[in-house]
C-alpha cells in the first residue's frame, strides 16, 4: 500500500515538471519566433533603404 502512494506521487511530480518544461519551450519557442520576426523585418527595412 505504502509503496503504490509513493509511486503516484512521483508521477505527479514528473507530471507537473514536463508540463513546466513544455511551458519553458512554448515560451522559448515564442520568444525564437519573435526574434526570427524582428531580424527578417529589420533585414527587409535594410532593404528597402
Amino acid at each position: 500500500m505504502e509503496p503504490q502512494a509513493s509511486k503516484s506521487s512521483e508521477g505527479r511530480r514528473r507530471r507537473t515538471v514536463f508540463r513546466k518544461l513544455r511551458q519553458l519551450c512554448n515560451e522559448f519557442d515564442m520568444a525564437a519566433v519573435v526574434v526570427l520576426t524582428d531580424s527578417v523585418l529589420a533585414s527587409a527595412d535594410e532593404n528597402q533603404r
